[in-house]
């Protein structure tokens, strides 16, 4: 990365603070920032940094990101503004809408999404609507995006939890995609938490170069999931998935993936790794969050 592009990032990166700051100030808000850095098998790299605002029952927040996007030796540089507004319907129901700017030197885009939140009890629903540009030089290049349609609902059976989740994807360059997931969960004690999921994810073609999507993937695994405390200000945060049948249009596949963070107060520092047949991706991050 040049003097020049450094430079660049720095300015961005100090003005978007100062512009975070000053909406935190007033009332005293948490103003989280973040780094992340991820590469795939398809040779994407990502390094992403990130101011935000946001906060549980907050009705506003801003989310502030500067990224750089690497394949076949070509380099962008990405800047995207989202905002967020919340709303609450009803003691149980809550609307969200997001919507921002995204530009880089080969495209501009609108992000948006409205999200639908209903709660009761141990019960719970989510709706939601929305489009996203692909984050890929290939896909930016010939201005790929995405509309999307998705429905999750939890609820309580038993001792754990059954979550039904549902999803299309309708892409710009006329490629579909489906995802269904059913999922169910358990407490086995404070520590530990397991599931079991069987998931169906499929595309109506490939697009190796442009954005990685499965195509026929039907895959049952073991989720668990870890919480170890060391202290009384830090722990440990393990997520699995081991998959025990997966296979895609090729056949029977390797599918896995598995997430290791450790939480020190505000501080987060953590690892994602993902793989299904011949694709994986890895994913490190970095974030904390201050109060102003």
């Amino acid at each position: 990365m040049g003097i020049n592009m450094r430079k660049s990032y720095i300015g961005t990166f100090l003005a978007c603070f100062a512009l975070c700051s000053a909406a935190c100030h007033a009332s005293g808000s948490p103003l989280s920032a973040g780094y992340t850095y991820a590469d795939d098998s398809d040779g994407i790299k990502t390094y992403s940094y990130k101011l935000s605002t946001a906060a549980e029952g907050r009705p506003f927040s801003l989310d502030l990101y500067r990224t750089r996007i690497r394949q076949n030796q070509t380099d962008l540089t990405e800047t995207t503004v989202i905002a967020k507004a919340q709303r609450a319907l009803s003691d149980h129901e809550t609307l969200t809408l997001w919507g921002g700017y995204s530009k880089n030197e080969m495209r501009h885009f609108v992000p948006a999404a409205l999200m639908y939140n209903s709660r009761q009890g141990d019960n719970s629903l989510w709706l939601s609507a929305g489009r996203e540009a692909v984050g890929t030089v290939e896909a930016s290049r010939d201005h790929i995006y995405y509309n999307t349609l998705s429905a999750s609902y939890m609820h309580r059976v038993g001792e754990g939890k059954l979550l039904l989740e549902a999803a299309q994807y309708n892409y710009s360059d006329d490629n579909q995609r489906h995802r269904y997931s059913l999922t169910y969960s358990q407490e086995i004690n404070p520590r530990l938490k397991a599931g079991l999921r069987y998931g169906y994810d499929s595309a109506d073609s490939t697009r190796p170069g442009k954005y990685y999507v499965p195509q026929d993937e039907r895959v049952l695994s073991i989720v668990p999931e870890w919480t170890i405390p060391i202290n009384s200000r830090s722990k440990w945060l393990i997520t699995g998935e081991i998959s025990l049948s997966a296979h895609d249009s090729t056949g029977s596949i390797r599918r896995h993936g598995a997430e290791v963070g450790l939480m020190v107060d505000s501080l987060y520092v953590g690892t994602k790794y993902y793989r299904s047949g011949d694709y994986w991706s890895r994913v490190w991050r970095l974030s904390y969050t201050l109060t102003i």
